[in-house]
């Protein structure tokens, strides 16, 4: 799966870019495979990590040791759409205040959403609104690859809206 998410992240970037790779405390095989990816040429900065540092400690190193402003960081095995880094770039670019841009078709949990958006539009006054503006399908496909069944995810999507925050 490995070898198919970074061979997926390559060909679908859209745009050239430099691969960093932290491996979180993997297996001596997963080790092995990245080493010899790095040393092919296909890894260009490699961190390896004797133990598992949570999800919070590895962005702590990532972040610290990027070169760009505006670096991907998937978090997870996954295969990328067409031209996913050069539209994520594009969005960082149009919006240079913007702190993270996900490809995610995600709807996070409404009570955690609405205290942020709620305060970001008391600041601002932006033009917001809510509705349905995942497609069905993008949302589905998302949540099916995360081992949820169909009938989970009408029920979430019925009850659940997205936010678009026009600035």
């Amino acid at each position: 799966m490995l070898k198919v998410c970074l061979e997926s992240m390559r060909k679908e970037a859209g745009l050239p870019f430099d691969l960093m790779v932290f491996d979180n405390g993997s297996c001596a095989q997963v080790r092995d495979f990245l080493i010899s990816e790095k040393d092919a040429g296909r890894i260009q900065y490699l961190i390896l990590s004797e133990r598992n540092m949570g999800k919070g400690g590895a962005w702590n190193v990532i972040f610290a040791a990027r070169r760009a402003r505006s670096s991907p960081i998937p978090t997870a095995m996954c295969l990328f759409s067409p031209t996913w880094l050069s539209r994520s770039v594009q969005v960082l670019e149009t919006f240079p205040n913007t702190g993270m841009v996900t490809a995610r078709p995600f709807r996070s949990r409404p009570s955690l959403s609405a205290r942020r958006l709620l305060g970001r539009r008391k600041r601002a006054m932006q033009n917001w609104r809510t509705g349905h503006f995942i497609p069905w399908e993008t949302f589905l496909e998302f949540n099916l690859s995360l081992g949820q069944t169909e009938e989970e995810n009408r029920k979430v999507y019925a009850e659940t809206k997205d936010w678009r925050i026009q600035f």
